[in-house]
């Protein structure tokens, strides 16, 4: 929604509407407390959710461990490096 007001007003009027834009956010965000979740978040829609958030947690775990090694293996070879010139 936000977005769709931005790209329909003119640029200077993006930049310079801010807080018509921190209004209307915290607006949407009081509003969704009104929202009741009876017809809107089925046993369907929750258990699709609950494997996708599970597939996503293990994927982030798998890239933050990967990276970990990178670094690792990175540092490690440049202490190897510094250790030889040293000697």
């Amino acid at each position: 929604l936000l977005a769709g007001i931005a790209a329909a007003c003119k640029r200077t009027a993006n930049r310079e509407a801010w807080p018509a834009k921190y209004v209307l956010f915290l607006f949407l965000v009081a509003g969704m407390c009104f929202v009741p979740n009876d017809p809107l978040f089925l046993t369907v829609q929750m258990n699709i959710a609950r494997v996708g958030g599970v597939i996503f947690i293990l994927f982030q775990q798998i890239v933050f461990v990967d990276i970990a090694m990178n670094w690792n293996d990175s540092w490690v070879e440049k202490s190897n490096a510094a250790e030889e010139e040293e000697t």
